[in-house]
């Protein structure tokens, strides 16, 4: 429901203006994706944002390439190298994911992403 929710959501609400919270919104959205193994709309959304990210704005928003790095070995597959290449990149995001430039603080990453809860 979520999935559906924020991509109603995108489409009828114009967030350029505000590009932190469309590039939140589309974190959540690609998030929901790969717990939901959508392989093709959450590689679509990782792409987009990849994109994004390498406007100026963004330019000090290495905690968003982080999440974007978390997502892509999720979706790569659940072997114990992935686990713990998950394991690693979930502790370096959450260092660099402090201050206002932070993205999604409210997710427990350890829970979804290290093996602890596996589908």
């Amino acid at each position: 429901n979520a999935s559906r929710i924020l991509y109603r959501m995108r489409n009828k609400v114009n967030l350029r203006k505000f590009p932190h919270m469309d590039a939140e919104v589309k974190l959540f959205l690609a998030f929901t994706y790969v717990l939901q193994d959508e392989v093709d709309l959450a590689n679509q959304l990782i792409l987009s944002l990849q994109r994004q990210f390498k406007k100026s704005y963004f330019s000090e928003y290495s905690n968003g390439r982080m999440f974007l790095k978390i997502l892509s070995n999720r979706l790569s597959g659940k072997s114990a190298k992935k686990i713990g290449q998950a394991k690693k990149l979930v502790e370096e995001f959450h260092e660099a994911n402090t201050g206002s430039k932070a993205f999604l603080p409210f997710l427990d990453l350890n829970l979804t992403f290290n093996g602890k809860v596996q589908d």
